[in-house]
């Protein structure tokens, strides 16, 4: 066992992690609103959408995938904060959210990630910015998979 890791204590290393790993959500999140906002939803067309750059749907998705998930992580926190002298409560929860986020996130890298590759086919412009949407959004994804395993460890310590 590691130096401050005993019972009734947190690991700092953990903690970091899950600092690093809530940071880096709410950060990719903002990104990706920002790259579609500057780069990609523009004039109603939708760059992100290869089939049909009329159609807003899959920006209006990419917004809601990226707007939901600081909405909710913000409110999870706060929620987490008032739980944090309830013993393991404030881990349970993270660990609820957590799952429920990785779900979340990998349904829409999986959308993103095939409407983006048909865009990049058809050479639609603002390929990089695509491609930066795409890569945030695994990002965010594998941040929640790690922010959920250290909230699994810190509840089973």
């Amino acid at each position: 066992m590691a130096k401050g890791s005993g019972k009734g204590e947190g690991s700092p290393v953990l903690s970091i992690v899950g600092v690093l790993c809530s940071l880096g959500e709410f950060g990719f999140s903002v990104g990706i609103t920002i790259l579609l906002w500057q780069d990609l939803a523009t004039n109603s067309l939708c760059l992100l959408e290869g089939y049909n750059i009329r159609n807003m749907s899959i920006c209006n998705y990419a917004y809601a995938l990226a707007a939901w998930s600081i909405l909710v992580s913000f409110c999870v926190g706060l929620l987490m904060l008032f739980t944090s002298c309830c013993g393991k409560v404030s881990h349970i929860i993270g660990i609820i959210f957590g799952v429920g986020m990785i779900c979340w996130w990998l349904a829409g890298a999986i959308i993103l990630t095939y409407y983006g590759v048909e865009a990049n086919s058809q050479n639609f412009p603002q390929q990089q910015a695509r491609n930066m949407v795409i890569g945030f959004s695994w990002a965010v994804f594998a941040l929640f998979c790690i922010g959920t395993g250290v909230e699994c460890k810190s509840a089973a310590d």
